[in-house]
């Protein structure tokens, strides 16, 4: 019963045939005496019959068939079940890796604006009021990043950039200042 049921788990697992028909004969030909001959002479390995016998051949058949048969409805929804599932904890972390790289990229705008006033007050000796003055510096927009035209004087500056898409309203915005030399602001939400 055991080694049925067991023999029958491996042919759902789909063993190729010529390892079923294999393993099918050896259990047949596992009777008592079986490889005695009628004076009880044992039979060499060339005398064994090779082939199945016909109910095995039967059985081996139809657990074939039903092994070839694809997959159960029971199992195909325990497989969209466990997808639902890691989808469920994926889509959140996705979100949040998605806001956190915008804010990389705000914070990466307002530090290469910040370089390119300190390339412009090199030149100048004092800061630059206007972004196209910035611009002939060096100084490249992200294209999701939205900045105003930085809040400067002779001896200080404060650069803002805001994540244009991406982020609710109000948040994703940062500022630097260089009397401080600190990031600030609201962390894309």
């Amino acid at each position: 019963m055991f080694v049925s049921a067991l023999f029958k788990y491996f042919i759902r697992a789909a063993i190729p045939k010529s390892v079923v028909l294999f393993l099918q004969r050896d259990v047949d030909n596992l009777s008592i005496g079986q490889n005695r001959d009628q004076e009880g002479v044992k039979k060499s390995a060339s005398e064994y019959d090779l082939h199945p016998k016909k109910e095995g051949e039967k059985l081996v058949s139809r657990l074939r068939l039903r092994a070839e048969g694809g997959f159960t409805l029971l199992e195909l929804l325990v497989v969209v079940a466990i997808i639902g599932i890691l989808a469920a904890i994926a889509m959140p972390q996705i979100s949040s890796y998605r806001r956190r790289g915008y804010d990389a990229d705000a914070k990466a705008s307002v530090k290469n604006a910040s370089t390119a006033q300190e390339a412009y007050f090199v030149d100048k000796y004092t800061y630059a009021a206007a972004l196209s003055d910035l611009k002939a510096k060096g100084f490249r927009q992200s294209p999701n990043i939205g900045m105003a035209d930085p809040a400067a004087t002779a001896t200080d500056f404060v650069i803002t950039a805001t994540v244009l898409a991406g982020c609710s309203s109000g948040f994703g915005v940062w500022s630097f200042s260089n009397t401080s030399g600190v990031f600030t602001g609201l962390p894309c939400g």
